[in-house]
């Protein structure tokens, strides 16, 4: 073989970046590809400009191996470049341009602002719709005046989107003048308002709920006064419970307990039949955020009494939350006694801890008949068994003496163990008031 030929043909190495960047052009796709890759073992200073260029290249792998270098290197020198991206006739390349120029963030700022000006509307509402994303307070000057002057009303609607993302106080009072000019952004602006969260938004969002009898924007300002997290709403949003219909209902709960996440206030102090009807409707409906935002409120106010009310209904409420009600019952004595019914339940996250703290709480002339009737059932699984047989003895339940003496019996080493050593104990006990035991 001729050695020039085995020299020539053996794969780059791409020890240095002098040795990649000529194959960044290379007319072998796959070449193409590999020095791409390679581009990142090198400086980011040093090799973003190459990435960069590659994300133009006419073959999709080389595209996508050179998002995935620019993307390890977000600099924001990258910026220019990025933004003119948003314009690429490849949707991968926009979206991979704007993933990395939220990910560059405050950095590229400038330059998106600068992008503003394109005549591509497209372009502009991607930029606007980046800008909202990263937060940008220093884009607010310059995004106001959009919501009047820019000709695309996606582009006004995304800027009204972005004000309400960055919460910025000084687009107040342009948006509600929007609101009164463009009837068909009223939903869009009232959402924005409530994230900004300010005083003045809050008597615009709480007169419209006031006067309003359109239910869909009855269910926008329920849902914008949620957003708001200020406890200010909390009297408005009370107000129209129960007054308009089961939807508004729902939604009103939701924006109850998004006010007591946001603000720290106890929003489960209304216990009637009709509300908590509707948080355990929304509940069983598997509303995961609701059900988050409830465990919350359980966490911070374990000594609530709704609580007492949720727990009515263990059998449709989701684990993750009856958990968060046994967390609470170790700080909340009179709790603890009424989780007995829970000791039924399959989970046993729920069951042994349910027993347990049952079992500590729970008067004794109270719990103890309960307590034998779940010893003897053939159905009682054995660590709940086990877990019973100890509280009867902690809690030194003589009258339990014979349903110990039956379980030493049972198929279960553990449990005979555990019921011999009650019984002998319980047997030894001279404090037994009426002699009585159940068997």
């Amino acid at each position: 073989m001729n050695p020039m030929v085995e020299i020539i043909t053996q794969p780059p190495t791409f020890e240095t970046l002098d040795s990649v960047i000529p194959y960044l052009m290379d007319e072998d796709t796959d070449l193409r590809r590999k020095a791409v890759y390679a581009l990142g073992n090198f400086d980011s200073e040093k090799v973003h400009g190459h990435a960069l260029a590659r994300l133009e290249d006419p073959n999709r792998g080389v595209r996508e191996a050179a998002a995935e270098i620019v993307e390890r290197l977000p600099l924001p020198a990258s910026g220019p470049k990025l933004v003119s991206l948003l314009g690429s006739p490849h949707i991968e390349i926009r979206n991979l341009a704007a993933k990395i120029l939220m990910k560059i963030g405050h950095g590229v700022v400038g330059d998106l602002l600068a992008g503003l000006k394109t005549d591509d509307q497209d372009v502009r509402k991607f930029i606007v719709d980046i800008l909202g994303s990263i937060g940008s307070k220093e884009a607010v000057p310059e995004l106001i005046p959009l919501l009047f002057a820019d000709k695309d009303d996606n582009v006004v609607v995304s800027t009204v989107e972005a004000l309400g993302k960055i919460a910025a106080p000084e687009a107040l009072e342009p948006l509600i003048r929007l609101f009164n000019e463009r009837p068909e952004m009223q939903f869009e602006t009232i959402e924005a308002v409530g994230f900004i969260a300010q005083p003045v938004g809050q008597v615009f969002l709480q007169k419209l709920l006031g006067k309003t009898e359109d239910p869909l924007m009855l269910l926008a300002l329920v849902d914008a006064l949620g957003n708001s997290g200020d406890p200010d709403a909390i009297p408005a949003l009370a107000g129209i419970f129960g007054r308009v219909g089961e939807e508004l209902d729902k939604r009103v709960v939701q924006a109850l307990f998004s006010v007591g996440s946001k603000s720290g206030v106890n929003v489960m102090v209304n216990c009637s039949d009709v509300y908590m009807h509707a948080v355990l409707s929304e509940l069983k409906s598997e509303n995961q955020e609701l059900c988050d935002l409830v465990g919350e409120q359980i966490e911070r106010y374990p000594q609530t009494p709704c609580i007492a009310h949720l727990l009515k209904h263990a059998q449709d409420l989701p684990v993750q939350l009856l958990e968060k009600i046994i967390a609470a019952s170790y700080q909340n004595d009179e709790l603890a006694g009424q989780l007995m019914p829970l000791i039924h339940h399959p989970d046993e996250r729920i069951s042994i801890p349910a027993l347990e703290l049952s079992g500590m709480h729970t008067p004794v002339e109270v719990l103890q008949g309960p307590l034998g009737e779940f010893l003897l059932d053939p159905a009682t699984d054995p660590d709940m068994l086990s877990a019973a047989i100890q509280v009867a003895g902690y809690r030194k339940m003589t009258r339990l003496a014979g349903v110990m003496e039956k379980l030493m019996n049972h198929r279960e080493y553990e449990v005979c163990s555990l019921a011999d050593q009650a019984y002998q104990y319980l047997t030894s006990l001279a404090d037994d008031e009426d002699g009585t035991q159940l068997t």
